[in-house]
């Protein structure tokens, strides 16, 4: 890699003064301290690049990857259970996509969730949600018949939410009868399969949809950064910058406003003790997105709300302590007094 970039500087007769940074992944091939290749072009070409560390889009998909752990995997579980479960079965696609004409729903192959992939977990959430009714109602045929009429009125509730006409709910109750005669030759792991999407879906509704509206709500901040550092052209000059917006943004979900105010510049930022009680607001104030105030109202007081809002502090505090390692990093390129807009090439790569 190192000779075929000393050979297109070289073709395209570019100078090594113009390149100001090098961003790339962290893995030792590309960063390593002895034969990485950014140190291979700082030491025998580049001795001016400026260090500002790894991917940045790859930390921000780390801090995502953060931020989820405290929910131990639970909806990212549902995405992968989803996705195998239509992967295979044509008919099952096209009862899905049935559902979806019938309460006006734009159908879509359930999206597969990729942990290595930037945000992939975002994507999937979003989509998700969007299909959440028609899941809820193709999947209520899965539902054991001891427990269906129990379940019943979450299906008339979609039924009037969409004002479903008789012949509309009678094609559902073909599809839903002719699912659980499916069901009835589905070998053991396809049983437990079905039953693991049915109870996220219907039995722990709530909890799945705490923290489906939690990561739609938080998560596009870190989307929106990642998406502005994906552009072609050359962006180092902002890299300072929206790193320490990034994470003013997101401190402002937990963090009390004086607390971030009282911090004039982003190594201060960095200096707050985010895991200090006396620094996050209460759990009432917290950011959790509009959806789940509603929600939380329903279960205000139970084992979920308590669960749900310390895991949802524990996450914040994680996260934010990753932006803050990784927002120290490119401190010192505020100060290069260069206008680095005019000393990248704008066809050339950050």
């Amino acid at each position: 890699m190192y000779n075929g970039l000393v050979q297109l500087f070289d073709k395209h007769d570019l100078p090594w003064n113009n390149l100001m940074s090098i961003l790339m992944d962290s893995c030792a091939v590309m960063r390593g301290s002895k034969s990485g290749l950014e140190t291979r072009i700082r030491t025998n070409k580049a001795p001016h690049l400026l260090d500002i560390d790894g991917d940045s889009c790859h930390h921000a998909h780390n801090a995502c990857k953060t931020f989820c752990k405290p929910f131990k995997s639970f909806v990212e579980g549902l995405f992968s259970d989803v996705h195998n479960d239509f992967k295979w079965s044509t008919d099952q696609r096209e009862h899905l996509q049935d559902i979806c004409m019938m309460i006006g729903v734009k159908y879509t192959v359930p999206q597969r969730y990729v942990p290595h992939r930037w945000l992939s977990v975002y994507d999937v959430c979003l989509d998700t949600l969007r299909m959440w009714d028609a899941y809820t109602i193709f999947y209520h045929s899965f539902v054991p018949a001891s427990m269906q009429t129990a379940y019943m009125p979450l299906i008339k509730d979609l039924y009037r939410k969409y004002e479903l006409s008789d012949t509309n709910r009678s094609s559902i109750k073909q599809i839903q009868t002719h699912l659980q005669q499916k069901n009835k030759t589905m070998t053991s792991d396809g049983k437990a399969h079905k039953a693991r999407i049915v109870e996220k879906l219907c039995y722990v509704q709530k909890k799945t949809l705490l923290i489906l509206n939690l990561y739609a709500a938080v998560l596009p901040m870190l989307k929106k950064y990642v998406m502005l550092f994906q552009a072609k052209e050359p962006l180092m000059h902002k890299l300072h910058e929206q790193q320490t917006e990034l994470l003013k943004d997101f401190m402002s979900c937990f963090v009390k406003p004086e607390i971030i105010s009282d911090a004039k510049s982003s190594r201060k930022l960095k200096e707050i003790d985010v895991g200090n009680s006396k620094c996050q607001l209460d759990g009432d104030s917290i950011f959790l997105g509009a959806r789940n105030r509603k929600l939380l109202k329903e279960v205000k007081g139970d084992k979920l709300a308590v669960e749900f809002i310390s895991q949802t502090t524990e996450a914040y505090i994680a996260c934010a302590r990753t932006l803050q390692k990784k927002c120290q990093s490119t401190v010192h390129c505020s100060k290069v007094s260069l206008p680095l807009t005019h000393c990248v090439p704008a066809t050339m790569s950050h």
